[in-house]
């Protein structure tokens, strides 16, 4: 009689899931699942690597700072640290929403990467995306004019393109004293 534990090593590294291929009409093991906080920038979306995530705050108080690149909106204290507050739409090279009456107010997601924090001014409520590690976009990644920004990976999401950033660079091109 056994007790199972020998298919349970077979096993222990496989997810039993499947899902279904449109193009060979099999069903197939199930693919990596990746998962990022993605912020609706209307065509696209931006990603953001759920390490680096570390708080969502809504209402912070935002001092300007004057002699800074654009997308510096100021600075704010968020847990008794002084940190940058940046917009994300022009930092990624965007023009600002014309429709005003879906932008939310003072919603920033706090990040950290490299030792460097981080707040980023949004726009909509940010949301896990899940994508699969197949579906990453080949190629040179496209570089924007205007942006600070770095994009790290490409990936086709259900309906939009998610465009990860690599925040420990995009961070490092933000800072503006050595």
């Amino acid at each position: 009689m056994s007790d199972g534990s020998s298919m349970d090593e077979k096993t222990s590294g496989f997810d039993s899931e499947l899902f279904f291929d449109e193009e060979s009409g099999q069903e197939e093991s199930r693919r990596d699942k990746l998962e990022f906080m993605g912020i609706d920038m209307g065509s696209f979306c931006f990603g953001f690597e759920l390490d680096n995530v570390k708080e969502l705050v809504r209402d912070l108080r935002v001092t300007k700072v004057p002699c800074l690149p654009e997308y510096y909106e100021g600075v704010c204290n968020w847990k008794g640290n002084i940190i940058p507050i940046v917009s994300l739409r022009r930092a990624g090279g965007l023009a600002p929403l014309q429709d005003k009456d879906n932008v939310m107010q003072g919603l920033i997601l706090v990040t950290k990467a490299a030792g460097l924090e981080c707040g980023f001014l949004i726009e909509t409520e940010p949301q896990i995306l899940n994508v699969f590690s197949d579906r990453q976009v080949e190629g040179e990644l496209p570089d924007k004019n205007g942006s600070v920004l770095t994009v790290g990976k490409i990936f086709e999401g259900e309906d939009k393109i998610v465009a990860v950033i690599n925040l420990e660079e995009s961070l490092g091109k933000m800072v503006v004293y050595e």
